[in-house]
């Protein structure tokens, strides 16, 4: 008999893929389990990149959240409490340890499961749950959801066997194979391994890298003759990739995509340079050459993470100091000692072959 789970894991766009691995941990183990996957809306496209995901259910708690009392917004809330209890299923996950998850397990029907008061970011979650479990803090994003997963549905994972080498014992499972590139992007279908993409978009200030260094790392691009995509996101982000183009004399900005179409595109690349943001987590995931350049943010428990992936990371005295602004006199020193060449030079060693 098929399992049916519900498992919720509603953002960030890094925090999504860095499930995909417990999903094809437990179709190895239990064959034929489908996932139904609670998502908010702005990552509706993310979980259909994995077979073993039967349905995507978006939760329209942001829509919800700009007109609270509206009657709109209470139809939207109706019709998604009805979907998510349309089904009773084998197994509830809540795999985002906070409580906006558990707010969406308490409405589905099946036996709960989550973690403990002491290993989620909300203790008061746990009291929800029919099966609290232990799952170390410890442990790096990914390893956190295959245990958790294996603890829900009953299979073996020992995280303490493969957090030493993660890279070389994953696998996220994607297929792509459904996605066709729209009529603006076909032209880098026939480009693949010949362009690059630099994913300098992120929501913290503290983790953005110089407008000057990205100028720079342009020019090393326009040196190799290899075209640079940029996303963005929103239009202040869009004006600045704009003007890094201009100044630097190369790269290319895209009208706005669907993640769907950014998966393509990356699958496409010849190698990805990008900051701690969800694009660059997507990249590791697709096996692309990918550095990832961290600074306030720990890569012991959230670096991008695959066979073909390095993460840049100067370990100061007060990083990871996980904070969205740096409280040091004179403004954000992350990477205020990383230099072009190294970054440049770092990603040749990863295999680009510039």
């Amino acid at each position: 008999m098929t399992k049916r789970i519900l498992l919720i894991k509603m953002s960030s766009l890094g925090d999504i893929v860095h499930t995909f691995p417990a999903l094809t941990d437990a179709q190895k183990a239990l064959p034929g389990i489908q996932f139904d996957w609670v998502v908010e809306a702005p990552f509706k496209d993310l979980p259909k990149l994995h077979p073993a995901v039967n349905q995507v259910i978006v939760n329209p708690r942001l829509a919800i959240n700009k007109n609270r009392f509206s009657l709109a917004s209470l139809k939207l809330y109706q019709d998604f409490r009805q979907q998510i209890q349309s089904t009773h299923y084998d197994a509830v996950i809540e795999n985002q340890y906070v409580k906006k998850g558990a707010k969406v397990a308490k409405l589905a029907k099946g036996v709960k499961h989550g973690l403990t008061a002491n290993t989620a970011h909300d203790a008061s979650i746990a009291k929800v749950f029919d099966h609290a479990h232990y799952v170390s803090r410890s442990l790096h994003a990914i390893d956190r959801s295959r245990k958790l997963l294996a603890l829900s549905l009953g299979y073996d994972y020992a995280p303490e066997q493969h957090t030493a080498n993660l890279a070389c014992n994953l696998d996220y499972g994607l297929d792509l194979s459904h996605i066709e590139l729209d009529e603006h992007n076909q032209r880098w279908q026939q480009q693949t391994d010949d362009y690059l993409v630099f994913c300098q978009a992120t929501t913290w200030a503290t983790k953005h890298l110089s407008i000057e260094m990205w100028i720079e790392l342009l020019k090393k691009a326009k040196q190799a003759s290899l075209p640079v995509l940029l996303p963005w996101v929103g239009e202040k982000e869009q004006a600045q990739v704009s003007a890094m183009i201009e100044q630097a004399h190369w790269g290319e900005i895209l009208p706005a995509q669907s993640l769907e179409q950014w998966a393509k595109l990356l699958a496409g690349a010849r190698g990805i340079i990008g900051v701690d943001t969800g694009l660059t987590h997507l990249a590791a995931a697709l096996n692309k050459p990918t550095l990832c350049l961290f600074g306030p943010t720990n890569p012991h428990l959230t670096a991008a993470t695959g066979q073909r992936t390095k993460t840049l990371w100067l370990d100061l005295a007060c990083s990871p100091c996980m904070q969205t602004h740096c409280p040091r006199e004179g403004g954000q020193v992350c990477f205020s000692q990383m230099n072009v060449d190294d970054v440049w030079g770092e990603f040749n060693a990863l295999e680009v072959k510039i």
